[in-house]
């Protein structure tokens, strides 16, 4: 191979390398920017906000856990923490819980076998839903301090009907005379409400949503509906609405049919995946989309309740949608709070 050769690879070769760490550094500082943009134009327009509401934008659920466990627990406090497997999406950021816990001095604690410190006087106390179970183990009869969850949810727009004949709005709150549309159709004594009403602060569609403000220790499903009596048909097969929750997977549609025999039974949708932050006092950071709206839906209500009637040998025909709206479903297997060791 001659020297001019040679030289041509050598010179492509710098070339090829050099076009591909400009477009390396161009990508970084790309995404750089696309992380920098939200926060400083948080920063920019929360000039004045406190501590709290900073720590709420940067890490909202971590953020009010930790508020609760210290407000169960002294300040010379020695508290358990569990291990890297028992990190979940609730709690992502245990790496930072000395730092959220000062004064208090954290312990990183074994899962198997639970290596206890002497000094230990608290824990925290995690669920695991996917495998029902929780830490630590082998609490007994030890005092355990359980975070209540609060659910703020709005909801607007309800509709009948599918994809192919289009969606009907059968109620938009537009018309409610400032008097909530959304009933307690469960007796639950735990519930705690913070807030009912007709909202102009969120809507999807024109200017009002219903606003349901509750808090729970738990609840295994908290109905809030009201009574529409829609004949679900071929051409109006489903039902559907639109929410926005402050939990995930904490709300989901619940539609009650009526059969021709006068009996009731009621189909569920899938719950929520999409959170707005827990302080709605600032923007959002870009990983939570700016409040985006979330559609519930169920678009095979009446094939559903058809199928139902004919296991239960009831008639197929005359199907009424008799209440429609949202549940709450909280369960204990998803609690967290912080135990007393000692």
């Amino acid at each position: 191979m001659t020297n001019p050769i040679k030289k041509y690879f050598q010179h492509l070769t710098t070339a090829i390398f050099s076009v591909a760490m400009v477009a390396g550094l161009g990508a970084n500082l790309f995404y750089l920017g696309q992380w920098l943009k939200p926060n400083l134009r948080f920063m920019a327009e929360n000039l004045d906000a406190d501590y709290s509401t900073k720590m709420l934008a940067k890490w909202p659920h971590e953020y009010e856990y930790f508020q609760f466990v210290c407000e169960q627990i002294p300040e010379d406090a020695v508290v358990g923490v569990p291990p890297r497997r028992w990190y979940n999406r609730f709690v992502r950021r245990l790496i930072h819980t000395p730092y959220m816990l000062y004064p208090r001095q954290a312990r990183s604690m074994n899962s198997v076998p639970w290596r206890r410190p002497r000094d230990l006087t608290h824990s925290l106390y995690i669920a695991n839903p996917s495998s029902n179970s929780t830490w630590p183990p082998g609490v007994g009869d030890r005092t355990i301090h359980f975070m209540p969850r609060r659910f703020t949810v709005f909801v607007d727009q309800l509709e009948i009907g599918d994809a192919n004949s289009g969606w009907e709005i059968i109620e938009d709150f537009e018309d409610s005379s400032g008097a909530p549309l959304l009933k307690p159709v469960t007796n639950d004594s735990a519930r705690i409400v913070h807030g009912h009403e007709i909202s102009t602060q969120e809507a999807r569609s024109g200017r009002h949503s219903e606003l349901i403000d509750v808090e729970y220790e738990s609840t295994e499903g908290d109905r809030w509906g009201m009574e529409v009596n829609y004949p679900l048909s071929p051409e109006s097969p489903g039902a559907a609405l639109y929410i926005q929750a402050n939990q995930v997977e904490g709300v989901r549609m619940f539609a009650i049919v009526q059969f021709e025999n006068g009996s009731e039974q009621a189909f569920f949708s899938q719950p929520n995946g999409k959170p707005y932050p827990i302080n709605r006092n600032y923007r959002a950071p870009y990983y939570y989309q700016q409040f985006l709206w979330e559609r519930l839906e169920i678009p095979d209500l009446q094939s559903r309740a058809a199928r139902f009637a004919g296991r239960q040998r009831w008639p197929r025909e005359n199907l009424t949608l008799k209440t429609m709206g949202i549940e709450i479903i909280y369960p204990r297997a998803k609690r967290w709070g912080v135990v007393e060791i000692r």
